[in-house]
C-alpha cells in the first residue's frame, strides 16, 4: 500500500473519500459541495464515530462524524480514521483519500501522521490462516488531502512507524507452532538486514556461557531452544544508548504452576514486548534518527515437563544475585532480569526501559487499554508519559512503592520471584529493578493493551503493536539524558 499527500483533490482519482467533520463546524465539508448540501438538510450524522455514506459523481464519500469541536482526542482521531478506512474497504474501495481539513487546526501536522497511522494499522489483515477468506479487496493507495507544510514528511515518517508496528503485530499473531524462539530470531535477523540494523542472536551455548540463569531455567523443559536477539542502532559516536528490553515468551503455559486452560490460547501474545522493542529499532533505522538505541529480546517457551524448573529451585544470576522460585508462572521477570544485567553491563546506557506482558494484576487495575508505568526515576517517567500523549498509546504511572520489597523476601535466597499476591504488579517492578544497579530504569506492563481478543471497529483481533511508537518517541525525547 502506498501513501501520498496532495493539496488538491479530485473525486475521479479515487474510489472513496473520507471526509471528517465536527457537528458544530461544517466548514470541512465544503470541498465536496454535495456533502455540504446534505449537511444543510440535516441528513448527515455527525456525532462521534457516526458514518454517513454518500454517492457523489459515482464515488463513495464517507462523511465521518467527530462530535463537538474541541473534544476530540488524538486517540479518538486515530481510531475514527481506522474505522472509516475499514468501512470504505468493505465497500470495495482500493484507492482512498482522507481529508485533514477538519482537524488541521486542532492537531497541526500530527493530524496527518495520525491519518496514516490509523489507516495503515487499521487495514492489517488477521485472517491469514483461513482457507476461505472474506471477499474484500486490498487497499492499494491512501491519499492524504492536506495543505499543511511538512505534510509529505509527516506522512512518510508515520508510514515507516506504522509498517514497523504491523510487523510486530504480525509476529504476535503467529500461532506458537509457527513462531518458536528460533523463528522469532530468524524473522528479526531478516528484518534487520533489510533495515540496515546491526543484529546478532545468542543461542543456547552462548546463553549458558553468559550465566543467563533465568533464560536457561525457563527454557529447560521446552523442546525449543532459547534465543537472545540483539539489535544495535548506534549512529551517534560517544552517545550512551537507550536500552529497551522486551519479554519474548513465545508461548506460556505457566510451567509447573500451570495456568487455567480457558484463555491459554491467547498466550502466544506473551512475546509482544520482544516484538515491540525489535520493531522500535527497525523504525529508528529507517527514519535515520540521530539517537543510539539497543533492543534486547530474550525468548523461550515456558512449558511443564520432566526437565522443567520447579517451585523451590534457586537460580544464581550473572551478577551473583540468587532467586528462589515460588511460582513458575512468574517467568517473564526471570528472563528480563538476564537482559537487564546484560544491557547495563555491556552498553552502559543512559536509560533502560523494559516492556512486558507481565502481570494479570495490571489488567485488573488498569483494564485492557492502559499500560502501567513503574519508575523510580522521574526524568525517564516524564519522557515516557510525554511520548504516550504524542503517540496515542495510553500509559498510566503507577506507584513504585519500595516498602513492598518485603513481599519478595526469601528465607533461602536474596529474593523471591513471586512474593505475596497483593500489589503484585508493584512488587514485580521492584523485582526487576533489583537487576539494574545504577542506570535510570522504567518498567512498562503491557498485559492489557498488547492484544485484542476480538475484532474492533478500528482494528482486527490479535496483537496491537502497543509500545513500539511509545518507545521510539521516548528515545527521541530522552536522547542520551538531554531532553
Amino acid at each position: 500500500m502506498t501513501i501520498s499527500v496532495s493539496k488538491t483533490f479530485s473525486l475521479t482519482s479515487v474510489d472513496a473519500l473520507i471526509l471528517p467533520a465536527f457537528s458544530d463546524d461544517l466548514s470541512a465539508l465544503d470541498i465536496v459541495p454535495a456533502a455540504a448540501e446534505a449537511a444543510k438538510s440535516s441528513y448527515l450524522r455527525l456525532k462521534s464515530n457516526d458514518i454517513t455514506p454518500l454517492i457523489v459523481d459515482g464515488r463513495l464519500v464517507v462523511v465521518l462524524g467527530l462530535g463537538e469541536k474541541g473534544k476530540l482526542t488524538r486517540l479518538q482521531w486515530k481510531r475514527s480514521i481506522a474505522m472509516a478506512v475499514r468501512y470504505a474497504r468493505e465497500r470495495g474501495a482500493k484507492k482512498i483519500a482522507v481529508s485533514d481539513a477538519a482537524v488541521a487546526g486542532e492537531f497541526g501536522i500530527s493530524a496527518v501522521s495520525i491519518i496514516v497511522t490509523g489507516a495503515v494499522t487499521g487495514l492489517l489483515r488477521t485472517d491469514l490462516h483461513k482457507t476461505i477468506k472474506e471477499p474484500r479487496p486490498e487497499v492499494e493507495k491512501i491519499v492524504v488531502v492536506s495543505e499543511q507544510r511538512g505534510a509529505s514528511k509527516a506522512a512518510s515518517d508515520a508510514k515507516i512507524i506504522a509498517d514497523a508496528t504491523n510487523w510486530a503485530r504480525s509476529l504476535v499473531n503467529m500461532p506458537a507452532n509457527h513462531l518458536s524462539p528460533t523463528v522469532l530470531a530468524e524473522q528479526a535477523l531478516a528484518a534487520a538486514k533489510e533495515a540496515g540494523v546491526k543484529a546478532k542472536v545468542l543461542k543456547k551455548a552462548d546463553i549458558e556461557k553468559l550465566g543467563m540463569a533465568g533464560l536457561m531455567a525457563v527454557s529447560s523443559s521446552s523442546g525449543e531452544p532459547p534465543t537472545f536477539t540483539i539489535f544495535e542502532y548506534m549512529p551517534v559516536k560517544g552517545q550512551a544508548p537507550v536500552v529497551i528490553v522486551g519479554k519474548g515468551i513465545t508461548f506460556d503455559t505457566g510451567g509447573i504452576s500451570l495456568k487455567p486452560g480457558s484463555d491459554m490460547h491467547h498466550m502466544k501474545d506473551d512475546m509482544a514486548g520482544a516484538a515491540a522493542v525489535l520493531g522500535t529499532v527497525l523504525a529508528a533505522a529507517r527514519l535515520k534518527l540521530q539517537v543510539n538505541i539497543v533492543a534486547l529480546a530474550p525468548a523461550t517457551e515456558n512449558m511443564p515437563g520432566g526437565k522443567a524448573y520447579r517451585p523451590s529451585d534457586v537460580l544464581k544470576y550473572a551478577n551473583g544475585k540468587t532467586v528462589e522460585i515460588t511460582n513458575t508462572d512468574a517467568e517473564g521477570r526471570l528472563i528480563l532480569a538476564d537482559a537487564l544485567i546484560y544491557g547495563e553491563q555491556k552498553y552502559k546506557p543512559c536509560a533502560i526501559v523494559d516492556i512486558a506482558t507481565l502481570t494479570g494484576a495490571c489488567v485488573v487495575a488498569l483494564g485492557s487499554e492502559l499500560a502501567g508505568l513503574f519508575a523510580k526515576d522521574d526524568g525517564v517517567a516524564e519522557a515516557l508519559l510525554a511520548a504516550s500523549e504524542e503517540t496515542q498509546e495510553p500509559l498510566w504511572r503507577m506507584p513504585f512503592y519500595m516498602p513492598y520489597r518485603s513481599k519478595l523476601d526469601s528465607p533461602i535466597a536474596d529474593i523471591d520471584n513471586s512474593g505475596e499476591r497483593g500489589g503484585t504488579s508493584i512488587s514485580s517492578a521492584i523485582f526487576l529493578s533489583e537487576f539494574v544497579e545504577k542506570t535510570p530504569f522504567a518498567h512498562v506492563d503491557i498485559a492489557g493493551p498488547s492484544f485484542e481478543a476480538k475484532d474492533k471497529a478500528y482494528q482486527g483481533a490479535g496483537g496491537t503493536g502497543y509500545g513500539l511508537a511509545l518507545l521510539l518517541d521516548f528515545a527521541r525525547r530522552y536522547k542520551g539524558g538531554d531532553e
